[in-house]
């Protein structure tokens, strides 16, 4: 069995030499979980070139050594920052690295000594996180089956007279019924013209006859999560409704094929772009085509015609183009794909034709 564990720690030591660090002090809870299988909170991960020590205190000994094999386990009896200072003295670490972006400037001041330089570092663990290996992706495609699961039974009730609050409800209850931690963030569901706003919060909106429902959703199960956007067309619709949701599927398949591994992140959202402005349709659409998906329901690599990245094999991404009309309401398709070597695959597989959308 691959031990994929030890395969992202020596990455890290690999990184430590580069910056020229002794240890790097990991703050972060979701890269002390990345890195020591450590699923509880309030404890640090200190790596140095040689060992890992998981800084804990007596709620999570016992977790602690059925969870982590890579790690010595220090039941601390002061403070986080007390314990780590001790430890990178017993191990004779001169200069440490710190999470700059997850470390408060009164717990940096804590750990000051005489004995270690610290130096700031910024997305060390982040990016080894951004290439999901094998077990991630069977994480993923979990969190993937249950909310589209959880979808199916919260919509097949939806009619008008309820209220987007009703709605997003169901969601919430069928997917803790379906074994789901808990949504990968609030759920998001809106009628008619607000379905404009990209991020907009349910409310007591009503559903009248011949409006369609956009429902963003996603799912935590475990340490993964999923991201997932539906827009609902009634059975009977106008001519406009339907040109905007046929340009927006047209864009997004656009973008599905032009993801590959070793292009820039840039060129798979303006190939959406270019779409929707053969449509005439391109300055409605007013976010990044897609962001990468794991751990967090919001990690690299960033999709947008801003992008500097590139994209590559065991990212995975969503690709959610959308068009949001003032006033009008608005349509947008979001899926996951893993990006390969020669193309992605499309992790999601709720339907999304035209046909298989109005059901309202």
């Amino acid at each position: 069995m691959v031990d994929y564990l030890e395969r992202r720690l020596k990455k890290v030591r690999t990184e430590l030499s580069r910056q020229r660090l002794d240890a790097v002090l990991l703050t972060d809870v979701r890269n002390v979980r990345y890195l020591s299988n450590f699923s509880g909170d309030d404890s640090w991960l200190v790596v140095t070139s040689r060992d890992a020590a998981l800084l804990t205190d007596s709620r999570y000994i016992e977790q602690a050594r059925a969870e982590c094999r890579h790690c010595e386990i220090v039941e601390r009896a002061g403070s986080l920052s007390q314990a780590c200072r001790e430890q990178l003295t017993s191990r004779g670490v001169h200069r440490a690295g710190f999470e700059a972006d997850s470390l408060t400037w009164g717990t940096w001041q804590a750990l000051q000594d005489d004995s270690t330089e610290w130096r700031p570092t910024s997305g060390l663990v982040e990016k080894l996180r951004r290439v999901k290996d094998p077990s991630e992706i069977r994480n993923i495609k979990r969190a993937v089956a249950v909310a589209e699961e959880c979808f199916r039974r919260a919509t097949a009730g939806i009619r008008p007279g309820v209220t987007e609050v009703d709605v997003a409800n169901e969601i919430e209850i069928t997917l803790r019924r379906l074994g789901g931690d808990c949504s990968s963030f609030d759920t998001i569901v809106l009628f008619g013209e607000r379905c404009s706003l990209p991020h907009g919060r349910p409310g007591g909106r009503v559903l009248k006859l011949g409006e369609p429902v956009l429902i963003d959703w996603g799912v935590r199960v475990g340490e993964y999560v999923s991201d997932l956007t539906r827009t609902l067309l009634p059975s009977t619709m106008n001519s406009r409704l339907e040109a905007v949701y046929r340009a927006v599927l047209a864009a997004q398949q656009a973008a599905i094929s032009a993801a590959r591994g070793g292009v820039a992140a840039r060129s798979v959202d303006m190939a959406a772009r270019r779409s929707l402005k053969r449509r005439g349709l391109d300055v409605h659409f007013r976010h990044g085509l897609g962001h990468g998906v794991g751990m967090c329901v919001h990690e690299g690599p960033v999709l947008s015609r801003h992008s500097s990245e590139e994209l590559r094999a065991g990212m995975v991404v969503t690709i959610e183009p959308g068009v949001y009309i003032p006033g009008w309401g608005g349509v947008r398709i979001e899926d996951m794909v893993q990006i390969t070597g020669g193309g992605c695959k499309v992790l999601t597989s709720l339907p999304k034709q035209l046909k298989d959308v109005c059901v309202l």
